[in-house]
């Protein structure tokens, strides 16, 4: 990358003037925005690795909690066909009797 560095010349027959020269070395400024820059680079990848992982445990989560309903209905299924069973030998017995 080329840097453009500005800086004033005193210009004996002109009075100060402003004057740029291309170079290989950044500024002060430039290379603090580079940091700041780089810095914001590795934040942004944390956030994203984050993100990534909240929504993998968010799958997960809901993954259980599926798994979890559905045991929870197939009890309720059993627990019914036991009360119907139960209804309908009661009903027998009340016949027979």
């Amino acid at each position: 990358m080329t840097y453009v560095t500005y800086f004033l010349k005193a210009d004996n027959d002109r009075g100060n003037s402003l004057s740029y020269a291309p170079t290989n070395q950044p500024s002060a400024h430039e290379s603090k925005v580079d940091t700041q820059n780089e810095a914001a680079e590795l934040d942004l990848q944390r956030l994203e690795a984050a993100h990534a992982e909240i929504q993998r445990l968010a799958i997960e989560i809901a993954e259980a909690e599926a798994q979890k309903l559905a045991a929870e209905e197939i009890e309720v299924q059993r627990y019914t066909q036991e009360a119907a069973e139960i209804a309908q030998a009661e009903k027998l017995a009340k016949e027979s009797a």
